[in-house]
C-alpha cells in the first residue's frame, strides 16, 4: 500500500483482488477457469466496471463521492517464489 501511495500520489489505496495464474502447457490459453497468463495486450476494467468495484468494495457514501472525482485501478503483480522467466510480461 506505502509503494503505491508513493509512486502515485494516491491519498488511500484499496486491495480488492488477486488472482495466482501458472502457465499450463496444452490446456486452452483463453479458459478463464485456468488462470494462465494472458499473452496479448487487453483491458481489465472498463469505466463502468471499475465504477462498480469501488462502490463494492467502499462504504457507499465514500464510494459515491469517490466516483465524483478521479480514481485508478492499478494492477499490480510481480512473482510470488521464484522469478518470472517464462511470461514475464503477459
Amino acid at each position: 500500500i506505502d509503494f503505491l501511495k508513493k509512486v502515485t500520489g494516491a491519498s488511500k489505496v484499496v486491495l480488492f483482488d488477486h488472482t495466482v495464474r501458472h502457465h499450463r502447457p496444452g490446456d486452452a490459453e483463453m479458459d478463464e477457469s485456468k488462470c494462465q497468463p494472458v499473452n496479448q495486450v487487453h483491458v481489465d476494467q472498463t469505466h463502468e466496471s471499475a465504477t462498480a468495484r469501488v462502490h463494492c468494495h467502499l462504504p457507499a457514501a465514500e464510494a459515491e463521492m469517490l466516483v465524483k472525482k478521479c480514481f485508478q485501478i492499478i494492477n499490480l503483480w510481480w512473482p510470488i517464489s521464484h522469478p518470472a522467466i517464462e511470461h514475464p510480461l503477459a
